[in-house]
């Protein structure tokens, strides 16, 4: 028999809630969180059976935000929790689509019942919206990397972070994965005291929320996860604690940009692993296109050959090699070439602020922007109001 998947939203924890449905044989808890922008992805990620929301905000917030969910996710039965009025809470849920109302605290027979009744009676409703197909909410973890600095690799990874947000309106991580080199924090203008070591201080206890909680977070909403100040603590970071802060990662953010260190090695091997694409920068100049091809044949031997897509940037400045020479090199097009904006984006990094909001009219942050577009074109927008009303459940 198919467990029934629930997920529980409510900004404050539920311990008694989880312990009751922790322990039945037919219940599948998926997650309970107090972050609801995190609860909305992973709602997208799992599409559980039952969705337990708690509606007790401010004014009719509660029910708007429970109207969000319903109208997202047709095909989960939406089951309201409040401590105050229930009845008034009943009269709002049958207005929006909820299916049904419990009010807290509870007693585990109730719980249950409600639940199970909730989806047997929901079972066609469900059967006709899974069968239509509602197009699914897209999940990707890119890394951006490449043999030879200087290239613009951590400027692509930290403009493509931004310009994906923008357009989504999507949960979506930065992590600079340069342990020893890191400049995504001096490149957005972060301030933020707690590094991607702090978290991995943490390790055993790694979850989406705690994750949440060591992001900075940039004013355009992308959640940033730094590497080490010092970069002498760089080796303390292994290759397990990557591999699992990836896991956890790739399930509660809808895009994962990860800036890459210049070589190969044992920490970059999970990202390597883990990305659906593999974004490889280079210039139109002989050292960069061999060091590309290297990178090329490294990835073919390690069987990631077919993730790669080239990104060439600087396109235009005198003395570059032919984009065709680079063409016949490689044997493929690139998926996006970037115009060379070497004063632009010295002044965007000196002022802390990505080329993409500086310079946004510029040819170069139109171009990120297109290759933003090509990797969400079969995802469906959020719209940004959505997301700042669900953020006000973020603690």
């Amino acid at each position: 028999m198919k467990k029934i998947s629930i997920l529980i939203l409510d900004q404050k924890k539920q311990p008694e809630l989880e312990e009751i449905l922790n322990k039945r044989q037919d219940f599948q808890l998926l997650k309970s969180t107090t972050n609801m922008d995190l609860g909305f992805t992973l709602a997208e990620r799992y599409q559980p059976t039952v969705i337990l929301l708690n509606v007790d905000l401010p004014g009719n917030e509660g029910m708007i935000l429970a109207e969000v969910f319903t109208n997202e996710f047709p095909a989960s039965s939406l089951i309201l929790t409040t401590q105050e009025d229930s009845e008034q809470a009943l009269r709002h849920a049958l207005n929006i689509g909820a299916q049904d109302v419990l009010t807290l605290p509870t007693s585990e027979e109730k719980l249950c019942t409600t639940i199970q009744r909730t989806v047997q009676r929901d079972a066609k409703r469900r059967e006709l919206f899974t069968e239509q197909g509602k197009e699914q909410p897209q999940f990707k973890t890119i890394l951006v990397f490449g043999l030879k600095g200087g290239v613009g690799k951590t400027t692509l990874a930290t403009n493509l972070a931004l310009a994906i947000k923008r357009i989504t309106g999507k949960r979506v991580a930065l992590l600079d994965l340069d342990l020893a080199a890191g400049n995504v924090a001096l490149m957005t203008g972060i301030s933020w005291s707690r590094t991607l070591k702090d978290l991995v201080d943490e390790i055993s206890d790694v979850d989406a929320e705690l994750i949440d909680t060591y992001c900075a977070d940039h004013p355009l909403g992308v959640k940033i996860i730094q590497s080490p100040a010092d970069p002498e603590v760089a080796s303390l970071i292994k290759s397990d604690h990557i591999d699992k802060i990836l896991k956890v990662v790739r399930n509660s953010f809808n895009y994962v940009i990860i800036d890459a260190p210049s070589a190969f090695s044992d920490t970059i091997l999970p990202a390597l692993e883990q990305a659906k694409d593999i974004m490889l920068v280079t210039t139109l100049d002989v050292a960069a296109i061999q060091n590309l091809k290297k990178c090329l044949d490294m990835l073919d031997s390690l069987n990631y050959g077919r993730k790669a897509k080239v990104i060439v940037n600087k396109v235009g400045y005198s003395g570059g090699i032919k984009l065709q020479d680079l063409k016949d090199v490689i044997g493929f097009e690139p998926i996006c070439t970037v115009s060379n904006c070497e004063k632009q984006a010295i002044n965007a990094i000196n002022r802390g602020e990505p080329l993409t909001l500086s310079y946004q009219n510029s040819k170069a942050a139109k171009e990120i922007e297109q290759l933003a577009l090509k990797i969400t074109k079969d995802d469906r927008p959020t719209a940004i109001k959505k997301r700042k009303l669900l953020r006000r459940g973020v603690r």
